[in-house]
């Protein structure tokens, strides 16, 4: 029994890290349509930062731990101790003196949420906005994304 323990272990670790890479390219793939998308309209793509990416991937992972868009129906702007996208950036090291956020739930593909976000008044306010030069995207299965924008100051 304890062999089979350990295999399940060491499974779910590789699993893991073999998940990790595609959901960094799920991230990936969602920048791209945003900045493919802001061309179209005449705005400056934005940069990948780290620190944005790290805020957005860890808020991505809480939310869906605690079961955003299932049991969890509202507060998805708002981390499990009450923290906002500007904490979680300075969190991060990233001082920002401008910075949206968005969150995503339901949809399994980037082009999903690229889409749902753009239909949306607000969402696409915040993804077309003017201010913000860097971004972060973060996914978290089974259906959870964050998108942070940000300018630093």
């Amino acid at each position: 029994m304890k062999i089979i323990g350990s295999i399940c272990a060491s499974m779910a670790t590789c699993m893991a890290l073999t998940s990790a890479p595609a959901h960094a390219d799920m991230a990936q793939d969602a920048v791209d349509q945003i900045n493919q998308i802001r061309k179209q309209k005449g705005r400056k793509a934005l940069t990948v930062n780290p620190a944005l990416t790290a805020a957005a991937q860890k808020h991505a992972d809480e939310l869906a731990k605690r079961g955003y868009g299932t049991k969890m129906t509202s507060g998805g702007h708002f981390g499990k101790n009450g923290s906002t996208h500007l904490e979680r950036l300075k969190r991060e090291g990233y001082k920002a003196c401008t910075a949206v956020e968005n969150v995503g739930w339901g949809q399994k593909t980037a082009s999903g949420v690229v889409n749902e976000w753009m239909n949306s008044k607000g969402h696409s306010t915040n993804l077309m906005h003017r201010k913000t030069r860097d971004i972060g995207v973060g996914f978290a299965p089974p259906k959870t994304w964050i998108m942070v924008g940000a300018k630093p100051c």
